[in-house]
């Protein structure tokens, strides 16, 4: 089940939120029902895996259980480095096994990828790793918290990760306002929007670039390289405001996840506004345990190149994105040693720009690598963007006419601020549910099109 799906929409989402009012004075039912349904949620896309989910979550809560009951420190983090260690081998069996295997000849792992797994299995994490490890806070007696933790339906799938230091209050003692429920509905339909009427039509631009292989013309491997880098971030952040509107909903507030990464100066900059929590995830977990820039140059350098590879290897089994993360790497190596905030803050405004120019370049170049299905596929594809001569352009203008106003709002939406909109909602309250109902027909006569980051 998927947010843009018309069983969610008008199935799933309304009783949900009918019962979940409710039950708003009994905050321990309203935990137990929104666990009920997370698992619901879930169990509708991946029936045969929610048993898995469900023990995954039983052993992290149970660990950490038995590790506040331990006599000394190290048995504590013992029982915390084990309860790691399992989330990790889940992870690595469903996500790489097969692939490692592959390449030596074998055939082991699962064919398929249960859904989320990258993003509950790191929440899980950090819950334990917070719990056991660091301190912060003693073990949650209550399973169901724990697992309302992990399983809440609207980041489950796809994020934003949530640190459990921020839900811990949340979920013992929160409040349902009709002001908080309308921000959520608002906040939910802007991004379903953001999905049906500006991801799935420019994804019809990107997808064809992506399939034409030799036949490729220059202006229109352009195109497609524009075109999936507005999906992949209208795709994405779509989903994480329908994610923090629905948790608004039932009083949740969920932290952002993007913050107009295509305004950003430089490639350092991009990912302090792309896909935020996954980075601060790994600054918090990888990069700062292993010394992050307190040990000397070289230290901090093999830091940063290991939290890339992670980087790259998270998002999947496959060499195109180790090879993304690896480049992102040097890059981000590269403006750290150089110091390039310092450097944009005294350039002059040409400077400054012409340097943004090229980090979008790079940027989209990169996504490029991120979408093609190998890494030579990538490499014909970057060479026909660069391969100009005497060629017909028409179809590339074709597509243009016809996507023109996708394309205009995928622009506005990607420099203008959520908070900016936010603040004229009551205004923009007609125009939008005019969108959210020619969403929902596109939805009625159209395919089924998943979220990309269901595949990470």
């Amino acid at each position: 089940m998927v947010f843009s799906s018309l069983v969610f929409l008008f199935g799933f989402l309304p009783p949900c939120i009918m019962i979940g009012t409710l039950l708003h004075r009994r905050i321990d039912l309203q935990n137990l029902f929104l666990l009920f349904v997370s698992l619901l949620f879930y169990a509708w896309g991946e029936p045969r895996r929610v048993l898995l989910f469900v023990i995954t979550i039983f052993l992290n809560w149970s660990l950490v259980i038995l590790s506040a009951r331990a006599d000394s420190d190290k048995g504590r983090k013992t029982l915390g480095i084990a309860a790691i260690t399992i989330d990790i081998l889940i992870l690595f069996w469903f996500k790489y096994a097969g692939w490692l295997g592959r390449g030596i000849g074998l055939e082991i792992g699962s064919a398929t990828l249960p859904i989320g797994v990258s993003f509950y299995i790191f929440q899980a994490i950090s819950y334990v790793a917070d719990a056991t490890l660091l301190g912060k806070y003693e073990a949650e007696k209550s399973p169901v918290n724990v697992g309302l933790y992990i399983a809440f339906f609207p980041q489950l799938i796809a994020g934003p990760i949530v640190r459990y230091e921020e839900m811990r209050d949340q979920i013992r003692n929160r409040r349902m306002t009709l002001d908080r429920f309308e921000q959520g509905c608002f906040r939910f339909i802007f991004g379903f929007c953001k999905k049906v009427l500006l991801a799935d039509t420019v994804a019809v631009i990107a997808n064809r670039a992506f399939s034409l292989g030799g036949d490729l013309t220059s202006s229109f491997a352009w195109i497609g390289a524009i075109a999936y880098t507005f999906q992949i971030f209208m795709d994405f952040s779509g989903y994480s405001d329908m994610a923090i509107g629905l948790g608004a909903m039932f009083g949740f507030k969920i932290p952002e996840n993007f913050n107009c990464p295509y305004r950003a100066s430089s490639i350092r900059d991009f990912w302090r506004r792309w896909h935020i929590t996954l980075s601060v995830w790994f600054r918090d977990y990888v990069y700062i345990p292993l010394g992050g820039s307190r040990k000397g140059d070289r230290r901090t350098i093999l830091n940063v190149a290991v939290v890339w590879l992670l980087t790259g290897i998270w998002h999947g089994a496959n060499w195109t994105f180790i090879l993304w993360g690896v480049i992102y790497g040097a890059l981000v190596l590269t403006e750290k040693i150089i110091d390039i905030d310092r450097h944009i803050r005294e350039w002059n405004s040409v400077k400054r720009v012409a340097y943004r120019m090229f980090s979008l370049l790079a940027i989209m170049l990169l996504w490029v690598l991120f979408r093609a299905e190998n890494i030579s596929s990538a490499a014909a594809y970057v060479g026909s963007m660069f391969k100009f001569g005497s060629e017909g352009i028409s179809e590339a203008v074709l597509y243009i006419s016809e996507m023109k106003w996708s394309l205009i709002g995928c622009t506005v939406l990607s420099v203008v601020p959520y908070d900016k909109i936010n603040r004229k909602r009551t205004v923009l309250w007609p125009m939008i549910l005019i969108l959210f109902l020619v969403s929902v027909s596109y939805l009625v006569k159209g395919t089924f099109s998943p979220f990309l980051y269901f595949n990470f």
